[in-house]
């Protein structure tokens, strides 16, 4: 059901499309590999029978095998992993290691607290799209959900339902770094694949992705005398923000199908804080994003390289009633003939969030030539409970049929 709702000046349409909390979203996490866990566990097995370890083998496929992806192999990879701590501790068949690899994985609920803070961004595909979503488990981790969905012509919005199956991928590269790939195989729809943090400096969560449809300087076409081919040549970033537990740390991803990430940290000195935003092309030759590097004030960022950042000018601080705490982005700019519509949030008292827009001019994006004066959303009586109260927030927009 969709009901016209009206703050201030500004007419819009709340629809009835509810993403909450969901137990059901699982995924495997090692557990409890300490040494002399693993000694006991070893010990423990090696007396038993091959018929009792077939037995127990065979009831703990029976409960689980359903509920992830080729779970023979999750257990192969535990066992592994107790070959590390314990070399030549499990000279076993295959059977026998796998139950060894199961007593060291256990189920996480990705969603069990929250299922919050989307992104979109449009598909070559004309009518679909995708979102990114903020889930938050047990002990506040945040990782990150996708789902599909469907574009009217009036814009609403048709989301996929969740996948009854997730993985995290296979996953590659400096994990002390923190720039990896990960990788997920094709029988793995994109509702059943998840980025769950997997370096040092996001071990706490991977929090708000903000997804961009980026359009990269033309390759020369060297069969073209006049220079440069006209195609511009797209792939989807996610700027993204790591947490430590103590720290934000600024990061990017990229992929180009949605199947393979490459995920990398920012660095420099402008590299500070959340809530950063990517232009969808490079502004006067440069990358640009919008940030916040101080916790309260919006800032304009351009660089030669998509990951280092040392150039942030100011773009605007909290004026207004509703953003007196403070303002930030909430996704990337969106270029329309006027210049870029920049969707922002403010907080104000009791820490209260809404949402509004600025305008950058086009030429110089550093400028505010416009703001909303209210908020264009704010929460309703109906709406102010949750995860976090008082909140609405959103992690990106796009224009589909002059529809935001």
């Amino acid at each position: 059901m969709n009901h016209p709702h009206q703050t201030g000046e500004t007419p819009f349409e709340v629809h009835s499309t509810d993403l909450g909390p969901d137990y059901s979203l699982i995924i495997p996490r090692t557990f409890g590999l300490s040494a002399d866990r693993i000694d006991r566990i070893v010990s423990h097995i090696s007396r038993m029978t091959d018929r009792e370890v077939d037995r127990l083998h065979a009831h703990t496929n029976e409960l689980f095998a359903h509920r992830h992806y080729d779970v023979d192999a999750l257990f192969r990879a535990r066992a592994d992993l107790v070959e590390q701590i314990r070399p030549g501790a499990t000279r076993w068949d295959d059977t026998r290691r796998e139950l060894l690899g199961s007593c060291f994985i256990m189920e996480y609920s990705i969603a069990a607290a929250a299922l919050f803070n989307p992104s979109i961004c449009l598909t070559a595909t004309a009518g679909k799209a995708v979102l990114s979503l903020r889930a938050v488990g047990e002990g506040h981790i945040s990782s990150v959900l996708f789902r599909s969905a469907r574009v009217a012509d009036d814009a609403t919005l048709t989301v996929s339902p969740a996948a009854t199956k997730l993985s995290t991928g296979t996953v590659s590269g400096d994990m002390a770094s923190g720039d990896y790939e990960v990788r997920f195989d094709s029988s793995v729809p994109l509702e059943g694949r998840v980025l769950f943090p997997q370096s040092p400096n996001e071990r706490a969560g991977l929090e708000d992705v903000r997804l961009v449809t980026f359009y990269h300087d033309p390759e020369p076409d060297l069969g073209n005398a006049g220079g440069a081919s006209p195609q511009r040549l797209p792939a989807i970033y996610g700027t993204v923000t790591g947490y430590d537990g103590e720290t934000a740390v600024p990061k990017m991803f990229v992929t180009e199908d949605f199947q393979t990430f490459n995920v990398f940290s920012l660095h420099g000195t402008a590299a500070r804080n959340k809530d950063m935003g990517l232009f969808p092309c490079k502004v006067g030759g440069r990358y640009a994003m919008v940030g916040r590097q101080d916790g309260h004030r919006m800032t304009f960022m351009h660089s030669d390289s998509i990951d280092r950042w040392d150039s942030a000018e100011p773009l605007r601080e909290p004026r207004l009633d509703w953003e007196i705490m403070q303002i930030g982005g909430c996704g990337s700019p969106i270029e329309v003939e006027e210049g870029w519509l920049l969707p922002m949030h403010g907080v104000g008292p009791f820490r209260r969030y809404s949402i509004g827009f600025y305008l950058l001019d086009r030429n110089d994006p550093s400028r505010v030539i416009a703001a909303t004066p209210k908020p264009v959303l704010e929460p309703q009586d109906d709406e102010r409970d949750g995860y976090v109260p008082n909140v609405v927030y959103t992690c990106g927009a796009t224009i589909y049929n002059d529809t935001i």
